[in-house]
């Protein structure tokens, strides 16, 4: 019999593939995000102060995105470890 713990193993295996889901329809978006905005970049500059300030502060807001984006990769890794160690250990997160 395996063991148990306080974790509902089945619903900490939703979250996991759930939070994969999520993040994978994020960096879609956020790809699309700059596909778009490198259209309009050629086909719609105007150039001018106001122009260059709203692509730098669009450059800095994905930067951050992708960080966090990455930081949930990194968590998300982490998670996938335990998983790992406690099917080793008898508790299945199937």
């Amino acid at each position: 019999m395996a063991k148990t713990g306080g974790v509902n193993t089945k619903v900490a295996k939703k979250a996991y593939n759930d939070l994969g889901t999520h993040l994978n329809a994020l960096v879609a978006h956020l790809n699309t995000l700059v596909t778009d905005v490198q259209e309009l970049n050629k086909n719609v500059w105007y150039g001018g102060k106001k122009a260059n300030a709203w692509y730098t502060a669009l450059n800095e807001r994905y930067k951050n995105v992708y960080a966090y984006c990455n930081g949930i990769n990194t968590f998300r890794d982490s998670l996938e470890s335990v998983f790992k160690k406690a099917k080793a250990n008898g508790i299945d997160f199937g």
